[in-house]
């Protein structure tokens, strides 16, 4: 399985929590390709075992808390939900006495890649061909 991120995978980065310009940035980016993949997979029936499950930031020590702590406040900011899990909650989720503490964020889809591009590779010349214009931090249009 893959996945397809809406938010970044590191929240422990030093400038996670500072640099809620580049956040909001990058989840706008990445929403916006999340829904163009959801829109190939819906218009041409593509079987990829598309799942919109999200994804679990979880701890196993206490600084991992204070990380997902960190973590939750940016997601606050950003205006994101979010939801915890105790120990008991992740260990029936994850089949693991290892962690002890979760962040459930809705975001993710996870999906079978080589699926996804096999069916999109059938399709006629152009059809996956879209491109999009992204301002990036500079203000400069980027074509994606």
């Amino acid at each position: 399985m893959g996945f397809v991120i809406d938010l970044a995978h590191n929240p422990r980065k030093q400038d996670f929590v500072e640099d809620i310009k580049g956040n909001k940035e990058e989840l706008f980016v990445n929403l916006d390709g999340i829904s163009y993949i959801r829109s190939a997979v819906e218009e041409h029936d593509v079987d990829c075992d598309w799942d919109p499950q999200g994804k679990y930031h979880s701890a196993a020590t206490a600084h991992g808390v204070e990380d997902l702590m960190r973590f939750s406040k940016a997601l606050d900011t950003l205006g994101q939900s979010y939801s915890w899990s105790d120990t008991d909650e992740i260990r029936a989720i994850t089949g693991s006495k290892h962690y002890f503490k979760a962040l459930h964020h809705p975001g993710t889809v996870l999906l079978q890649p080589a699926k996804y591009l096999k069916k999109r590779h059938q399709e006629p010349a152009g059809e996956c061909n879209r491109s999009r214009e992204y301002p990036d931090r500079s203000g400069a249009v980027r074509h994606a």
